[in-house]
């Protein structure tokens, strides 16, 4: 008998049958050898000898069998007393799939069955099975064993089988008892001792202790006195574990007690499950399921409710269309670390979830309250809301958040059943106190799917924005991304602006290019694949002019310069090493803030070993004069670790600086010899440096607000600490502006303390001042003398004064009277200086002649702005003579405004300055 229904088959199948039957001794012998033969094929020729009914169930299962090919042989033979068999071997095995498979041999007779080979093999678990069944003498009742190995774990069972009653042991604390009774029902009890069982890739174990029984009014029970579930292999780590204890009917699932724990937590609770049967037919189900942590506030519940309102017989076409359904999942503070291999105390979901309607025509929304996990050592966070309405996907408001960048108003409209659709978002960053924000579309199209498949073969995909606004670029521009993917590869083009255009294989291999005639391109080309990547980033060639346009020129401008190199990234995507050398050529760039003229250099190395990125020393030129930088960048993985740099000038030269700070301007030649680090947000800044023909102007408004103490913390997203040794050389001279002036005397130092995150400065040292004057009561006093002695202590700057100084005035007889000013070791916040005269007059007479009398109290505009008078002249016109004289003729000049100054530093020492207490009768008040 041959089988040709499948003409694809390399030969046809083939069934022959021969045997003898000897009439004498009525000895009969038969074999059949089958080979190649469709089980679909033996399905339907089976078909035509059963009742209609199997053959209707046999015609419905051949199109399940139509892959499976049959061979074997079966041998018999018997006298009519007794019977033996014997199946040398017989093969299943799938023609359209690999790893399906199924080999088999036994043999046995009337009181007895050997099973010596049983194998199945189907993808990659297996089973291997041995068994020998010994029907009893009195052919009541028959005992078996029966060994076996199922994904690499090995089982052993023996077994009695009676006329009511079945018993099994075996390993793992294995008991399976049944009793059958009279009436047709039976009962029975199952227990399991860390029963091991592989699944999913791991082994897990079950343990419990589970009665059941059957009546034909009750229909079946199952009472789980307990059950306890373990992954004992090593796929999970967190060491899941489940226990409950329960009933279940005909009605339903009760458990009262349902546990969830691992390494992570514990969530406990319960959880039932009703159904409602009418005639047979489903009618309803009703679901619930509530967990929670004792200890915290995570918790899982879930709610379904399921109906068939048609009353209609279940099918794939019923279940599709016919069964509505009404489900709620939400967890609150569920932790993720169980999924992150990336730890943290702010890996949890907050979320819920409706579904509602058909699966054909289902309706779901999600909200995502709170979501976060930790991802190359920065956290991602993210929430909003999205639905599914008849097989298309709208999200109508969410937003992520990585380190500083932020996508807010996600928008998208997805048709699920071609995956085309677009997208809307905006793209939120900050740069220290840049800020930049750039809308984004994206669109999905040409999509084609794989058949029987959800997944998309080919498609296109275009990024697109108008151009970036904020704080960060000086220029916008508008550029496009395209993507397109079919055939395992994928390529990548931009608009016309950018010039980037690559390819990337299905195996993994990348490449890049940006166009030559941009102002930086390079080519890109390497592997990435198995977690793992190997990239080479050559011809870099960078303008840095034409770059640095695009970014705000305030701190740092560029007028010239151009970078070329080579990098390569490889190892771990999650830990990448960078290696490779870059140089920038005839570099021309000025620190605006610092230094404002142009400084140039021949060439700047860069290399990057590792993870460290060093600049070697370089000799930058300023004016003609050289400062010396180098610095070493490390990095963490793929994002910026901290900086370690230095900077010196020749000794014994010094160099042109132009300082812009926020609370004053410093002007003239210094000589450094700085360590500079950053790391978090923190700049650390220590060295010595030395200043001479300088002109510092500080901003007393500033300075007040800086050390009142009261004022609030820096919003700065980096702060400055410092511990720097400042040595003064000729022509030093600090203006505070419109309060001081002064020239201090050479080669004195002082300490210089500041960290703005804590609020606090600190001066250590002795400050000596040269010759110059004092304006005090409207009157100029030369002085003769002058010390300011700074040791700090409590975060503060407040100086002890010792000073000396006179002026010479007539008195009302027209005499000449030569009236002098002193301190002695007073507090600068508590300034407050003797007055005497030569000829000796009373303090009170001086204070008249002098015109306090008149103005020190005053509180009308008539009267301040004649005590102010000669203030006002001395700091515009008088100043400016002042100035062109010290130049000409370099004479030294110290000019303190003392009523002025000691009412405006004592409320910022004390803490009492605040912006809406700076008023001209705050700085005269005596």
């Amino acid at each position: 008998m041959s089988d040709y229904a499948h003409p694809d088959a390399e030969t046809p199948g083939k069934i022959q049958i021969d045997g003898s039957y000897l009439t004498k001794t009525k000895y009969v012998q038969a074999g059949v050898d089958v080979s190649n033969v469709y089980l679909d094929s033996a399905a339907e020729a089976v078909s035509f000898f059963v009742p209609e009914s199997a053959a209707r169930t046999l015609s419905s299962a051949s199109g399940a069998l139509e892959p499976y090919l049959f061979s074997g042989e079966f041998y018999l033979s018997s006298d009519m007393k007794s019977l033996s068999y014997n199946i040398p071997y017989a093969i299943v095995a799938n023609t359209k799939k690999d790893d399906q498979f199924l080999l088999m041999s036994l043999d046995g007779n009337e009181s007895s069955l050997q099973v010596t080979q049983f194998d199945i093999i189907y993808g990659k678990n297996t089973v291997h099975a041995s068994a020998e069944v010994d029907k009893s003498p009195d052919s009541r009742g028959s005992f078996f064993t029966l060994d076996l190995n199922a994904g690499s774990v090995p089982y052993h069972f023996t077994g009695n089988v009676m006329e009511n009653f079945v018993s099994v042991t075996g390993d793992y604390g294995t008991s399976v008892q049944v009793q059958r009774s009279n009436d047709g029902g039976f009962e029975g009890s199952l227990v399991l001792d860390n029963f091991p069982v592989s699944a999913a890739g791991t082994i897990f174990t079950l343990s419990t202790e589970t009665g059941f029984a059957y009546t034909a009014a009750d229909g079946f029970a199952v009472s789980v006195a307990r059950f306890e579930a373990d992954e004992a292999g090593s796929k999970f780590r967190f060491s899941p574990k489940l226990k409950l204890s329960g009933k279940i009917t005909r009605y339903g699932a009760f458990f009262d007690s349902v546990s969830y724990s691992d390494i992570y937590s514990a969530l406990n609770g319960n959880a039932q499950l009703i159904m409602n049967m009418n005639d047979g037919l489903f009618n309803s189900a009703h679901f619930e399921l509530l967990l929670k942590n004792p200890l915290s506030s995570e918790q899982l519940s879930a709610a379904a409710d399921v109906t068939n309102p048609d009353a209609l017989r279940l099918s794939q076409e019923t279940i599709q269309s016919s069964l509505y359904f009404n489900a709620q999942l939400s967890c609150r503070d569920f932790g993720l670390n169980r999924f992150i291999s990336e730890q943290s105390d702010n890996n949890s979901l907050t979320a819920s979830l409706t579904a509602t309607g058909t699966l054909d025509k289902p309706y779901i929304a999600l909200n995502v309250d709170s979501a976060g996990i930790m991802l190359a050592g920065i956290q991602l966070s993210a929430g909003g809301n999205a639905s599914v309405v008849e097989r298309s996907l709208a999200i109508d408001t969410m937003h992520v958040k990585y380190g500083s960048a932020e996508i807010n108003n996600i928008k998208a409209d997805v048709s699920l059943e071609t995956y085309e659709g677009t997208a809307s978002a905006e793209f939120d960053a900050a740069a220290g106190s840049r800020t930049v924000s750039l809308p984004l579309n994206l669109t999905v199209s040409d999509t084609q799917l794989k058949k029987d498949s959800f997944i998309p073969e080919s498609f296109a995909v275009t990024l697109a924005s108008p151009g970036a606004s904020g704080t960060l670029f000086q220029k916008t521009f508008p550029f496009s991304f395209t993507i397109l993917h079919g055939g395992g590869d994928t390529s990548l083009f931009s608009s016309e602006n950018l010039g980037i255009s690559g390819h990337v294989s299905s195996s993994g291999g990348l490449n890049l290019t940006i166009a030559d005639d941009k102002p930086f391109h390079c080519t890109v080309t390497g592997r990435v694949e198995n977690k793992q990547l190997d990239i080479g980033i050559s011809g870099i060639y960078a303008d840095l002019a034409e770059l640095l346009s695009y970014l705000p020129d305030d701190y740092f401008k560029v007028y010239g310069g151009i970078l070329n190199g080579a990098v390569r990234i490889s190892g771990l995507q999650t830990d990448p090493e960078f290696t490779g050398a870059m140089s920038v050529a005839k570099s021309d760039f000025s620190l605006p803030k610092v230094v404002p003229s142009h400084i140039t250099a021949d060439k700047i190395l860069v290399t990057m070993l590792h993870n460290e990125i060093m600049v070697p020393e370089v000799a930058l030129r300023e004016h003609n004069e050289n400062v010396f930088v180098k610095a070493k960048i490390y990095l963490d993985r793929w994002g910026f670790d901290r900086l370690e740099s230095s900077v010196r000038t020749t000794p014994g030269r010094v160099a042109p600086a132009d300082l812009d700070a926020d609370v004053a301007e410093f002007k003239g030649l210094t000589s450094v010899d700085l360590d500079l680090g950053f790391q978090g947000n923190i700049l650390d800044v220590t060295g010595k440096v030395y200043v001479e023909d300088v002109k510092a102007n500080i901003r007393a408004s500033e300075i007040a607000s800086a050390l009142n103490d009261k004022f609030e913390s820096s919003t700065s997203s980096y702060y400055v600490r410092t511990d720097l040794d400042i040595v003064m050389g000729p022509h030093v001279n600090v203006v505070l502006d419109p309060l001081l002036r002064c020239v201090l005397v050479p080669n004195t130092s002082v300490n210089f303390k500041m960290d703005q995150s804590e609020n606090t400065y600190a001066i250590k040292g002795d400050i000596s001042l040269k010759s110059g004057d004092v304006a005090y009561l409207n009157r100029n006093f030369y002085i003769k003398q002058g010390l300011l002695k700074f040791n700090d202590t409590d975060g503060r700057i407040n100086p002890r004064i010792t000073v000396q100084a006179e002026t010479r005035e007539r008195d009302e007889n027209g005499d000449e009277l030569r009236i002098i000013l002193s301190a002695e070791n007073q507090y600068l916040s508590d300034f407050n200086p003797q007055v005497t005269s030569v000829p000796a007059k009373s303090e009170t007479e001086l204070r008249e002649l002098l015109g306090q009398m008149a103005v020190g109290d005053s509180t009308n505009v008539s009267g301040l702005l004649f005590a102010a008078s000669d203030y006002a002249v001395q700091s515009t016109v008088g100043r400016t003579v002042e100035n062109k004289l010290r130049d000409l003729l370099n004479f030294d000049i110290f000019s303190v405004r003392t009523m002025v100054l000691q009412n405006t530093l004592k409320m910022g020492f004390a803490g009492t300055l605040t912006p809406s207490q700076m008023t001209a009768g705050n700085f005269l008040d005596n």
